[in-house]
């Protein structure tokens, strides 16, 4: 009870202080500046940062206020009026697997088993009837090869303007994550980016396939 309280505290400590981060980092240009051109500079430099410091200092926020509902160390997801998005991970969950785990195909296998183990989680929700089968569950083509996907019963889907919009704003981010999981310094192919699709009853029907392809932990 005592260490469940200790997390939960920590969990607290983290929010707090990753939100009163970002708020500093963001609005603290806009106060030191003169209004005007300095704070349409500002903005334009801050645009491309955001997302990277949102995904860095406000997941512990968003995971304790249920915005990220997550299955594994990795994977979790966020909910709409479409159904489901998935999402391998933010900075701040790369650089805590980081401290256990070196760059490279280490820390590629541990994500990989923690994507895997996450889906299985996310089946165990849909065979207990938490989410419903008809559920729309969506993931962009970077989480997973196109051949993986196919395997997993996901199939491609159009792109909004306004997904291809946020994945832009978000490739700083999306770059570093990939440089971390790689062990060198990788830039998505934004082009190359696609919607993938699936239902929920789809998914739980290939739990089998997600366990035969789930790797050992790596160590």
């Amino acid at each position: 009870m005592r260490t469940k309280r200790t997390e939960n505290y920590k969990a607290m400590l983290q929010a707090v202080a990753g939100g009163l981060i970002f708020a500093v980092v963001v609005l603290l240009p806009f106060l030191l500046l003169p209004k005007g051109i300095a704070w349409l500079v500002a903005a334009l430099l801050l645009l491309p940062l955001i997302p990277v410091l949102e995904s860095l200092l406000l997941t512990p926020l968003y995971r304790l206020n249920g915005r990220f509902v997550y299955y594994s160390t990795t994977l979790f997801v966020t909910r709409s009026d479409k159904g489901l998005q998935l999402h391998a991970g933010t900075l701040y969950d790369y650089l805590t697997l980081l401290r256990r785990h070196r760059l490279g195909r280490t820390m590629q296998r541990k994500l990989t088993h923690q994507l895997l183990q996450g889906l299985l989680g996310l089946c165990d929700d849909i065979a207990q009837g938490y989410i419903p089968p008809d559920t729309v569950v969506s993931a962009t083509s970077y989480f997973f090869s196109d051949r993986s996907a196919s395997r997993l019963g996901f199939s491609a889907a159009d792109v909004s303007v306004t997904e291809r919009f946020n994945l832009m704003t978000a490739a700083l981010s999306l770059a570093v994550r990939l440089s971390i999981s790689k062990g060198r310094v990788s830039w998505p192919d934004l082009n190359k980016i696609r919607q993938m699709q699936t239902t929920a009853a789809n998914l739980l029907a290939h739990r089998a396939t997600i366990e035969r392809l789930l790797p050992s932990p790596a160590k």
